[in-house]
């Protein structure tokens, strides 16, 4: 390069430096500098409308509580399936029944999170509630596509409150129990029987349509114990509460005052007390056990009572959930005297304004719930949403294996359960309406704080009288007692304000109160 060049170089890389320099220093530059674009805020991340049925990304394990027996084994056997479609291992631990509430509120309340999903019934959500994650703030998209996901809007009327509590979705429900009164089509329609039945006891017999102390009348005209033949088999034993319950809402009681919380206080349906309408409810009760069951009836467990019918042709009635109707009705299961000759008709209620009023027992089977302190949240609502596909729900109900009840839509189409009504398909239709009817009409199980509690005391005293160990006024004196004491431990003030949110949001609703 020339001299020439040189120079000018030089001088070229000199003005560059001092005019950054004076820049720099704030001096005047001959053009400013442009700031740069402002960037695009970013999309939010558009979550797919299948997220939920979308696999893990890593295989996520999921514990889920559960009872033991037939539960255990209709949630285990989906084990390969939701691993293959999820990425899910689901892991089931069982516990015994009776030990299940205690285990899964120790859980739940010290926040050990060892179980990511619970099975239980739906009354204890008032005591779980506060340890498990509203399935909302899981799933994105919130409330609506939870709806979406669950499937709610086809789940039978009566049943929401098994899976919303206090405006918010804890739950998947996967089964249902509204009690039914089964008995004898051939008996109860036989025209020499019935002739019978009127000239003994002035009127006839209306098996859809019977009060409490018409059921006794008709327990009684069967009582044939020289052919070993009796009237009616029901629960003595574990879950007796509910044989007291089905006569405590059938006579149009319930089991505290509105304002004051006062156990048995207040007055039912029929303008009665509640104290009064106890006694007349365990004395029924009684009075069937010791007059219109087999001898050794009070000594009776679900499943003595239930193949009275099913198996040994025994007795005219028995008082038991859905499931019962579909082994009366199964060949494989039950006698041949049973298959399409077990049929159903809403529980036995009281007579008002010239008609019966049924009030059944419904304690919402069992739901699904996501425990707040687990680390795999995702996860276990994919579980609850796997579970709530409506084809894989009327299969498993009418599986005779599960031990599950209708709670879907789908559940009550005749053609649901037409292998149970292979030559009788009138059974299987009046199954379903007569299934309808007890879910509208079903008298939803105690769902405040303690409900845990209350239903012990029922249990216990239940067994009591069904045995004979206590007279009605002695029955309700205790339950009484022992309900006013757990409300003042749990704070009075507060149980009045959950027992009239329970009545105003679940009773009055479905015309249960008074």
């Amino acid at each position: 390069m020339s001299r020439k060049w040189q120079a000018v170089l030089v001088i070229l890389t000199v003005m560059s430096v001092v005019s950054g320099t004076l820049v720099g220093c704030g001096g005047a530059a001959t053009e400013a500098p442009t700031e740069a674009p402002a960037e695009a805020p970013e999309e939010p991340t558009k979550v797919p409308e299948d997220w939920a049925s979308q696999p893990m990304e890593e295989t996520t394990t999921v514990v889920l509580s559960v009872e033991s027996g037939a539960q255990e084994k209709t949630l285990g056997s989906f084990h390969d399936e939701i691993l293959e479609k999820l990425n899910i291992d689901l892991q089931v631990v069982a516990h015994p029944f009776s030990e299940q509430y205690e285990i899964q509120y120790l859980d739940l309340s010290s926040g050990a999170g060892q179980f990511d999903v619970l099975s239980y019934w739906p009354m204890y959500t008032a005591d779980f509630y506060r340890w498990l994650a509203p399935l909302g703030e899981i799933r994105p998209g919130g409330d609506e596509m939870v709806a979406k996901d669950l499937v709610y809007d086809g789940v039978l009327d009566g049943y929401a409150w098994c899976y919303k509590y206090k405006d918010k979705f804890y739950s998947a429900q996967y089964d249902g129990d509204a009690k039914l009164l089964h008995y004898r089509y051939d008996l109860a329609n036989d025209p020499e029987l019935k002739a019978q039945f009127k000239e003994e006891y002035g009127y006839e017999w209306d098996i859809d349509n019977l009060t409490w102390d018409q059921y006794l009348d008709v327990g009684r005209f069967f009582m044939w114990e020289d052919k070993d033949f009796y009237g009616t088999a029901e629960i003595a034993g574990f879950l007796a509460g509910f044989t007291f319950k089905d006569r405590m809402w059938g006579y149009g009681g319930h089991l505290f005052d509105y304002d004051t919380m006062e156990a048995l206080g207040g007055t039912g349906a029929t303008g009665e007390s509640n104290f009064d309408i106890c006694v007349q409810a365990v004395q029924n009760g009684q009075d069937v056990f010791n007059t219109a069951s087999p001898p050794e009836a009070h000594s009776f467990e679900f499943e003595d009572a239930r193949n009275q019918i099913i198996v040994h042709d025994r007795v005219m009635f028995h008082a038991l959930w859905p499931d019962a109707w579909k082994w009366a009705n199964d060949p494989n299961l039950a006698s041949e005297n049973a298959v399409c000759n077990v049929a159903v008709a809403q529980m036995p209620g009281f007579e008002k304004d010239g008609e019966v009023v049924h009030r059944p027992n419904e304690n919402g089977g069992r739901v699904l719930s996501v425990n707040a302190a687990s680390q795999s949240k995702e996860a276990a609502y994919k579980v609850l949403v796997f579970f709530q596909n409506p084809e894989r729900t009327t299969s498993l109900v009418y599986n005779n294996d599960t031990w599950l009840d209708p709670w879907r839509v789908e559940h009550v189409e005749p053609s649901a359960a037409a292998h149970l009504c292979q030559g009788c398909e009138w059974n299987c239709e009046l199954y379903m309406e007569v299934i309808k009817g007890s879910t509208r009409n079903g008298y939803p199980a105690l769902q405040i704080p303690g409900a845990g509690r209350y239903h012990e005391v029922m249990e216990r005293w239940g067994k009591k009288a069904w045995a004979n160990q206590v007279t009605p006024v002695e029955t309700c004196e205790g339950i009484k007692k022992e309900f006013d004491q757990i409300t003042d431990e749990i704070g009075r003030e507060a149980q009045i304000k959950e027992y009239q949110a329970y009545v105003d949001n679940v009773l009055k609703p479905k015309g249960l109160w008074p």
